[in-house]
């Protein structure tokens, strides 16, 4: 459990300060135990000084009875002298079941106390239980409503990732559902709705993504919906970004044509997934990518766990997706890793492009990764744009529309390794590996896939050689 410390003289997650007692400071007490614990002092002011406390020994005497009366919880009621100075320190720990007020829910956020309502509330009540909104039943759909074209997709890509083998995978489509823990009692979750319905906005408002591009906050050319299986959503979004909105500067390294967008491939759609696994499904909003000429912004509505900051987010943590069993299959699909090593991925993916470091803020129920397209390659000596039409002047490049010279159709995959080796011809199958979140397997593959249709080859060995890229 992530736990906040009392620093100095503040406030913070877990500690507060109040001159005297007042009965409605019971809602701080119900706070603590519906977030991770925490401590109550009364007799200090909100800079932590001391303030002249009376009635201390009934004050010992009535408080353990009233919190136990009216929020059913035991807390620890001691006196503590500091400096000659006596005050009451209450201490509350984190109950496993949610804890109400007068029919009211609180949580701490930061050093505030704030109630639970709308559909936070039914999140909070469900993850009390050890549930999330993603595994709730839905009995208005069927197995045979879901999308057999998500069903392939996510089959190819679970055996392509090694995180399934051929034989797990092909099984009937309502067994596939059950291994993924997608069906309870005989009816589909609204993960699997939402993961494998081709429209699951027709029973979940607000599952797509809505891209545009702005010229300024306010005003914008062109916009898209894309809507689907959320199990293919990233590559629908992907394709549209970098065939109509996103724009690629041209360099030549020799003959070698090198494209660089604002955003790189393996950035974005880490970015993307990140967003579809961690949203607030209930909010009815949908996820929205700002595209300006020089910044990326997606917008999504949902929040970071309970006592994070956004500076949690660069430092080392553990992984805890907003919606348990989206993520789950995403995992299996090969699509994202399962530690928390997401923003890792996007920040060394950027570095390799010359980019700096992704960014996030967040404010009432949303929270908004910020791509900058700093950091041009030398030696420049085009620029294209986009449109607004779905092609990139008139004509789609190799590297944007997965194919090399026009002629030959790249997978996914192949495309990103194609991409790394373009930009660093003494890259390493391992290092390749690492930066498109692909097993070792899989990228190696994938390069002899290249080699035979004569794309690209190795010249040297493997440690000390170097590719060089033919089409």
């Amino acid at each position: 459990m992530r736990a906040w410390y009392h620093v100095g003289d503040m406030e913070n997650q877990d500690y507060d300060w109040k001159r005297e007692w007042k009965d409605d400071q019971l809602d701080d007490l119900c706070a603590f135990a519906n977030t991770d614990g925490g401590t109550l002092e009364i007799g200090k002011d909100n800079r932590g000084q001391f303030f002249p406390l009376k009635n201390i020994p009934k004050l010992l005497e009535d408080l353990p009875n009233k919190i136990r009366q009216q929020l059913g919880i035991i807390a620890r009621v001691e006196s503590v002298t500091e400096d000659g100075n006596t005050f009451i320190r209450i201490q509350v720990k984190k109950y496993a079941y949610p804890i109400s007020y007068r029919g009211h829910y609180y949580k701490r956020s930061g050093s505030t106390t704030v109630e639970i309502t709308g559909h936070e509330l039914d999140e909070f009540i469900l993850r009390s239980q050890g549930r999330t909104w993603d595994a709730i039943p839905d009995p208005g759909v069927s197995v045979d409503d879901l999308s057999a074209a998500a069903f392939k997709a996510f089959r190819l890509k679970a055996v392509d990732s090694g995180r399934l083998t051929a034989e797990q995978a092909n099984v009937s489509n309502e067994l596939l559902l059950k291994n993924l823990k997608l069906i309870e009692n005989g009816q589909l979750t609204r993960a699997a709705i939402l993961l494998f319905h081709e429209d699951p906005s027709q029973y979940l408002m607000g599952a797509g993504i809505k891209i545009a591009y702005f010229t300024s906050k306010a005003d914008f050319l062109y916009q898209d919906e894309i809507n689907g299986a959320l199990i293919t959503l990233a590559d629908k979004v992907e394709d549209i970004a970098y065939t109509k909105y996103f724009k690629g500067i041209v360099s030549y390294k020799g003959f070698q044509r090198i494209e660089n967008f604002p955003v790189p491939r393996i950035a974005f759609r880490e970015a993307v997934l990140n967003a579809i696994i961690n949203k607030d499904y209930p909010s009815q909003s949908p996820i929205k990518i700002r595209v300006y000429d020089d910044r990326v912004e997606i917008y999504n509505c949902g929040r970071l766990p309970t006592g994070w900051t956004v500076d949690d987010l660069h430092s080392e943590h553990e992984s805890r997706p907003f919606n348990t069993f989206i993520a789950g299959t995403i995992f299996r699909s090969g699509q994202v890793e399962a530690w928390g090593r997401g923003i890792e991925k996007i920040n060394a993916s950027l570095a390799m492009f010359g980019k700096r470091n992704v960014e996030y803020s967040t404010g009432p129920g949303f929270v908004i990764t910020r791509f900058y397209a700093e950091g041009e390659p030398e030696g420049i000596t085009d620029r294209v744009a986009p449109n607004g039409n779905g092609t990139v002047n008139g004509t789609v490049s190799g590297t944007v529309s997965g194919t090399v010279n026009g002629t030959v159709k790249l997978t996914p995959t192949q495309k990103l390794i194609y991409d790394c080796v373009a930009r660093d011809a003494s890259i390493t199958a391992d290092n390749i590996a690492e930066a498109i979140g692909k097993s070792l397997r899989t990228v190696k593959r994938g390069i002899r896939e290249l080699q035979d249709l004569s794309i690209m080859k190795r010249e040297g060995s493997d440690k000390t050689g170097s590719w060089v890229v033919l089409k």
